[in-house]
């Protein structure tokens, strides 16, 4: 069995866009062992002409699969517009992040990392309804050279009929070396849901 939980909120201004997320996988088997992922993200930008724009973002990760009971992560760079037009984006960025862990077994560190970040929707109002977004964050490791992870989160909804979507979400969690001995490296989760708005 599988329970799924998530919520998303955007504030948009001309030159200001602040968006939070949460989201939260728990699992259980057939064994009755359970496994989870919580995520909490908050996203800031700022605009800076049609193209270009500054990011801040920051969050809280629990991932046990991944060998952490706890990710703080705060993350800033630059960023610019590929595409932007009245139904799609397409943003790429880089800059610098800085994580602190606490892990399932072992002590807690402190790291900083690069940050590669790409972004892209493409959405439509008019029926059917259309919304699809994919994040991909990736942090090749500076403290610890070598190391890679990868934070991947696509969704898909669309209207069936009127007001009434369904939609399909995937995240997909990487670490090639994970904090604690015996991880696993890879954590990919996917769900089905069904919608009504009124």
């Amino acid at each position: 069995g599988q329970l799924n939980f998530g919520a998303s909120t955007v504030y948009r201004r001309p030159s200001l866009q602040l968006s939070a997320s949460a989201s939260s996988y728990v699992t259980v088997d057939e064994d009755g062992d359970e496994t989870s992922r919580h995520a909490l993200e908050v996203n800031s930008f700022r605009y800076v002409g049609q193209r270009w724009l500054w990011l801040l973002q920051g969050g809280f990760m629990r991932n046990q699969e991944l060998g952490y009971n706890l990710r703080g992560t705060v993350s800033a760079g630059v960023g610019r517009f590929m595409v932007r037009s009245n139904r799609a984006t397409l943003a790429l960025g880089g800059g610098l992040s800085t994580s602190r862990e606490v892990p399932t077994d072992g002590e807690t560190t402190q790291q900083l990392d690069a940050l590669l970040s790409v972004r892209q929707s493409y959405f439509t109002y008019d029926t059917p309804k259309t919304d699809i977004s994919m994040t991909a964050n990736v942090y090749p490791g500076l403290s610890e050279w070598g190391r890679l992870r990868i934070e991947f989160d696509g969704k898909l909804k669309r209207e069936i009929v009127k007001d009434f979507t369904v939609g399909f979400s995937i995240y997909d969690s990487y670490d090639n070396r994970p904090p604690t001995e015996g991880a696993r490296k890879n954590d990919v989760g996917l769900s089905l849901t069904v919608g009504w708005t009124f």
